[in-house]
């Protein structure tokens, strides 16, 4: 398979979606940067993924050191951080809410389709 874009990210569809506790370390360049709590790595929560309401309150809501569960949704292999989602999994910040959203139950069951899929498509030809 070939490699059309050297920026591309890449989703790791082997660890399926999960939520992580993740430390506020900085808020800059409408982005959180997420330190999380039980491993070295690090994340980057856009202000876009974190509501859809007024920004100017983020630095309020999210305050330095705070701790916050975060959907990790890609890894990022450029600049070696997880981008992370907070408004996924608190639809209290989620404006239109009649708008779909890929949900860790949506991610579950569409695993659990297409194993099932390919089981008897694997039958089918033994």
């Amino acid at each position: 398979m070939k490699n059309f874009s050297k920026n591309r990210n890449i989703n790791n569809f082997k660890n399926p979606l999960r939520v992580i506790e993740g430390i506020v370390r900085e808020i800059k360049n409408n982005e959180l940067q997420i330190d999380f709590v039980n491993s070295h790595k690090k994340g980057v929560c856009k202000f876009i993924n974190l509501t859809d309401y007024h920004w100017n309150t983020i630095s309020s809501r999210f305050l330095i050191n705070s701790k916050h569960l975060f959907l990790v949704s890609k890894f990022d292999p450029i600049r070696h951080v997880y981008w992370l989602n907070y408004k996924i999994i608190h639809p209290i910040e989620i404006k239109n809410k009649r708008r779909s959203y890929p949900t860790l139950s949506h991610d579950r069951n569409l695993r659990i389709f297409l194993n099932n899929l390919l089981e008897k498509e694997n039958e089918l030809k033994n």
